[in-house]
C-alpha cells in the first residue's frame, strides 16, 4: 500500500477507528476522585489544595497544580467533557510529533502520520483500561498526561542529540518537561531518569552529547526528589498494612510483568505491527550512524526487564497492594517504545536488511486493521464480549454512551431537586448501563465509602447513595 490513493484511504480508515474515541468525550462523567479532589480545592483554595495534598496525601506537585485547575473547580461538566477531548488531541499530536522526531527526513510526511496513527491504535486497543487513560480526569491527569509530556521528552532528547535545532532551547524543553512528569507518578518519573542516565553513561566520552544530556538528567535527579521526599508520601504509604514488604513487592512486580508482556503478545494487531516494523527499522538503520545507544541488544533485553519491573515495584513496595489498571496503561505505552526500540537494536547489531514484498506489507496491513476493529465475539443469546478497545468504544458510542449520559444527567437534576427542597439526605438510582470505555467507578449503596463522602461534598449534600433495586 505504497501508492499515494492507497496511503490516503489507509489514513481515513485510521482516521475513522480513531474517532469514536473522541465521540465518547461528549457522553462523560465525573467519578472516584474527581468530586472529593474538587471539593478540598474549593475548601483549602488552588494553593492551600496543592500544599495540603503535597504535605499530606502525595507528591505528585505538578498533577496537584493541573487539578487544581480542573473544570470542575469551575462547576463545568462541559469543560470537563472538554478536556478529555483536547487531551486526546494532544495524544494524537504527540504521537505524530514522536514519529517525525525519530524518521526525520526519512519517507513522506504523509507516511509518517499513518505510522503513527496505526501505532496508536494498536495502543489504544491493548490498554486494559480506556476509561482510566483518557475520561477520568483525576487519572489522566496523574497517568496521561505524563506519557504525552514523555512522548514530547524523547522527541525533544532525540533532536537534541542529534544537534537539531537551537541546543540551549532543547535543553529547556527537556528539563522543564522531566520538572513536569517527575511531578505527576512515578512511572514516567522513573523511566525518565533511566532513559537519561543511560544516555549520560553511554556518551561520558562524548562531550557534546553529555553537554546537552547532563543539565536535563541533574533537573530530573531534583525534580525526582522534589516528589518523592514530600510528607505526604510517607503519610499516606503508613495507611497500608503491608507497605514495605520487600517480598511481596518483587513478587508482585514479576507478576504485573508477566501481565503486561501477555496483554500485548495475545493481541494479534500489536504482533502484526511489529512484524511491519521490521522493514521500516531496517531502512532505518542502514541510512544512520550507531544508535542513541548502542549496547549488544541481548544486554539491552535484560535493561529491558528491569525498566519493566521499575514500573511496578514503586506501587508494590509503598502500598503492598497489586497495581490498578491505570499503572498497565502507562506502562504499555513505555513498553511499546521499548519493544520497538529492541527490535531496532537487534537489526542494527546483526546488520539485518529485511524487506517484505509490498503485496505481503499491504495484506499484513489490512489484516492488522481488521484485527483491530473486530475485536468482539458474541454468543448466542448472550451478550457481546471484547477483546479489543476499539471494537468496544464503537459499541458504546451507538448503543450505551448515550443513555448513560441521560441517566446522569436526570441524577443531577434529582440532586438539584432535592437541594431545592432542603433533602440533604439522597438516595438516586442505580446505575443501569456502564459502558466500559468510560466509565470508571461510580457511587455505591454505602454512605461512608469514600466515593460517597467526596460525591456528597462536591454537591453539598450531608449524603449520598444508591438505591440497589
Amino acid at each position: 500500500m505504497t501508492n499515494k490513493k492507497g496511503l490516503l484511504l489507509l489514513l481515513s480508515i485510521l482516521i475513522l477507528l480513531i474517532l469514536p474515541f473522541f465521540i465518547l468525550c461528549f457522553y462523560i462523567h465525573p467519578s472516584a476522585d474527581d468530586y472529593g479532589f474538587t471539593h478540598l480545592v474549593k475548601a483549602f483554595g488552588r494553593w492551600g489544595y496543592q500544599s495540603f495534598m503535597y504535605n499530606n496525601w502525595q507528591g505528585r506537585y505538578f498533577a496537584n497544580f493541573i487539578f487544581s485547575f480542573n473544570p470542575l473547580t469551575f462547576d463545568s461538566f462541559i469543560g470537563y467533557k472538554i478536556f478529555s477531548f483536547v487531551l486526546l488531541i494532544a495524544v494524537v499530536l504527540s504521537s505524530v510529533y514522536f514519529i517525525f522526531s525519530i524518521f526525520r527526513n526519512q519517507s513522506t510526511s504523509l507516511l509518517k502520520v499513518i505510522i503513527s496513527l496505526l501505532l496508536l491504535l494498536v495502543f489504544v486497543n491493548v490498554i486494559p483500561s480506556p476509561s482510566e487513560a483518557f475520561y477520568w480526569i483525576t487519572g489522566s491527569i496523574e497517568y496521561f498526561i505524563p506519557c504525552i509530556f514523555t512522548l514530547v521528552f524523547l522527541s525533544i532528547i532525540i533532536q537534541g542529540l542529534h544537534g537539531k535545532g537551537n541546543k540551549l532551547l532543547n535543553i529547556f524543553i527537556a528539563a522543564f518537561l522531566g520538572f513536569c512528569i517527575c511531578g505527576c507518578n512515578e512511572i514516567n518519573m522513573i523511566f525518565i531518569i533511566e532513559i537519561t542516565a543511560l544516555i549520560t553513561l553511554y556518551n561520558l566520552k562524548n562531550s557534546n552529547v553529555i553537554r546537552f544530556i547532563l543539565p536535563v538528567l541533574i533537573v530530573v535527579i531534583i525534580s525526582d526528589l522534589l516528589d518523592i521526599l514530600a510528607p505526604g508520601n510517607f503519610i499516606r504509604m503508613s495507611n497500608f498494612s503491608n507497605a514495605h514488604n520487600i517480598v511481596y513487592a518483587c513478587n508482585e512486580s514479576i507478576i504485573s510483568m508477566s501481565k503486561l508482556v501477555i496483554i500485548h503478545f495475545k493481541s494479534a494487531s500489536f504482533i502484526l505491527i511489529s512484524i511491519l516494523s521490521f522493514p521500516v527499522l531496517s531502512a532505518i538503520s542502514g541510512k544512520r550512524d550507531k544508535p542513541l545507544i548502542a549496547i549488544n541488544p541481548w544486554i539491552a533485553c535484560i535493561v529491558f526487564g528491569v525498566i519493566l519491573f521499575s514500573f511496578f515495584f514503586p506501587v508494590a513496595y509503598s502500598t503492598g497492594l497489586p497495581s490498578p489498571l491505570r499503572i498497565y496503561n502507562t506502562a504499555s505505552l513505555l513498553f511499546i517504545i521499548g519493544w520497538f526500540y529492541l527490535i531496532y537494536l537487534f537489526i542494527y547489531h546483526y546488520n539485518l536488511s529485511i524487506q517484505i514484498p509490498s503485496i505481503i506489507n499491504s495484506l499484513l496491513t489490512i489484516a492488522c486493521i481488521i484485527f483491530l476493529v473486530t475485536g468482539f465475539y458474541k454468543e448466542p443469546g448472550k451478550k457481546v464480549y471484547f477483546s479489543g478497545n476499539i471494537a468496544r468504544a464503537f459499541n458504546d458510542v451507538a448503543f450505551n454512551a448515550p443513555k448513560y449520559n441521560d441517566k446522569l444527567n436526570n441524577r443531577y437534576e434529582i440532586i438539584s431537586r432535592s437541594k431545592a427542597s432542603g433533602k440533604l439526605s439522597l438516595t438516586v438510582p442505580e446505575l443501569t448501563v456502564n459502558p466500559s470505555t468510560i466509565h470508571f467507578i461510580d457511587i455505591s449503596g454505602d454512605t461512608t465509602s469514600w466515593i460517597n463522602i467526596g460525591t456528597a461534598q462536591y454537591f453539598e449534600l450531608r449524603s449520598i447513595r444508591i438505591n440497589k433495586k
